[in-house]
């Protein structure tokens, strides 16, 4: 029996033990410390939480856009969510957002937009001046549109105005190339912006609207999410999908040709909230939209 190194091997075998009578404190220790721990994200059984939820929930006065049937559907916006609008070119996502801010200011509620596809006050002049606006707030200049300077412009919003609302028009100028460069996928990338935008939310309190384009543009023909550009992780991490269309009629001079009328069906596709969804008719009229019924439809 060789009993040269025996001495080295019990001292190493002494280590260990102790090592892991170390650890095994450790850990004994971590479960006394946790055992009484109550920090904001403590593990608490089904019914305390759903209680907790609610009285929460009972706090938060959802923002309504004065749309009855999309208010009836979503049950009004709440802060946190980020909310996808799309539509074909032309088809007015932006005059929507548009009409939405002149309810939300009416109702005291600040407003911060980028709009990243005219100029200043080219978008300016689409609103209705000759009600109080200012409540909506906007960059002096867009000097950037990466997701850094972004967020650093909404939080001086919230910081300076209170901002509740944050408009984004639109998503793909927020793809950088460096973010292109990491990623090597636009698909990826937009997912990544998607989910800052979510957190960010989440952080500053508001409700995030953001334009994104579809892949498709077909006249008269109703989108769906598979038609939205470039990644499913647009529909994935928003919490609402709103899908706008104009309507169409024969041209009675043409009956090849399709003409767009001023009327335009809005689908909720998607909602997290409650789940419903269905659809309700518009019609577009200075710069704004309005409601032609009030009655909602599966889409």
């Amino acid at each position: 029996m060789d009993l040269s190194n025996l001495g080295e091997k019990i001292t190493k075998k002494q280590k260990e033990l102790e090592q892991e009578l170390a650890g095994e404190r450790e850990y004994l220790k971590k479960l006394e410390i946790l055992e009484r721990y109550a920090g904001p994200d403590k593990i608490l059984d089904f019914p305390t939480l759903k209680a907790e939820y609610e009285a929460k929930a009972k706090l938060i006065n959802p923002i309504k856009s004065k749309l009855d049937s999309l208010d009836s559907l979503l049950g009004g916006f709440r802060p946190q969510q980020l909310i996808v609008l799309s539509a074909p070119t032309g088809a007015g996502k932006t005059s929507l957002l548009q009409t939405m801010t002149h309810t939300f200011v009416r109702d005291e509620i600040p407003c911060l937009w980028f709009s990243f596809e005219v100029g200043g006050l080219e978008f300016l002049n689409k609103f209705d001046f000759s009600q109080d606006m200012f409540r909506a707030y906007a960059p002096k200049e867009n000097t950037d549109s990466n997701m850094d300077w972004l967020i650093t412009r909404i939080l001086e919003g919230v910081a300076k105005f209170n901002t509740k609302i944050v408009f984004i028009d639109h998503l793909h100028f927020l793809v950088s190339m460096e973010m292109l460069a990491e990623t090597r996928s636009t698909s990826l990338a937009i997912g990544m912006i998607m989910r800052e935008l979510k957190k960010l939310a989440i952080k500053t309190g508001t409700t995030i609207f953001l334009v994104a384009h579809l892949a498709k543009t077909d006249d008269g023909a109703p989108p769906t999410l598979k038609d939205l550009r470039d990644s499913s992780f647009i529909a994935q991490e928003a919490d609402t999908v709103l899908l706008l269309h104009r309507i169409y009629e024969t041209d009675i001079n043409d009956p090849r040709r399709k003409i767009m009328t001023s009327n335009a069906i809005l689908a909720v596709v998607k909602n997290r909230y409650s789940g419903k969804t269905g659809s309700l008719k518009l019609q577009y009229e200075n710069n704004l939209y309005k409601e032609l019924n009030n009655y909602t439809n599966g889409y």
